[in-house]
């Protein structure tokens, strides 16, 4: 029982991080983090959503939510026409910035014990 208390703070504590970063720059923590991504190289979606761990058809929604926002560009890739690449705009490298500069305060999580919890 008291594993799965743990686990609730946890996940509390994650969804209060998302909101909070929602509210304070207008975007989701998973777009925030696909801006961290192509903020250091050019990506696919697939490669976008190998890298997170989530479904191509959300890292779909977070592109086109990106796109929209003017944060990132589609463009063609050059060794291969069929597939798209995505690439991180001024505005976009400015959001990280202001992401990293902000005093939004990320909880260190020890990853291996939550796996211990729900193992």
């Amino acid at each position: 029982m008291e594993n799965i208390c743990r686990l609730r703070r946890i996940f509390s504590t994650v969804y209060r991080l998302e909101r909070d970063i929602k509210k304070k720059f207008g975007i989701t923590a998973n777009e925030i983090m696909v801006l961290c991504l192509l903020n250091a190289i050019k990506l696919s979606a697939g490669e976008l959503s190998k890298e997170m761990g989530i479904s191509e058809s959300r890292m779909s929604k977070i592109i086109d939510s990106l796109e929209k926002k003017g944060y990132i560009l589609r463009e063609i890739n050059k060794d291969d026409k069929r597939k798209m690449i995505f690439s991180i705009t001024d505005k976009g490298k400015e959001k990280v910035r202001e992401f990293a500069e902000s005093d939004i305060e990320v909880p260190d999580i020890d990853i291996e014990k939550i796996s211990n919890l729900i193992c």
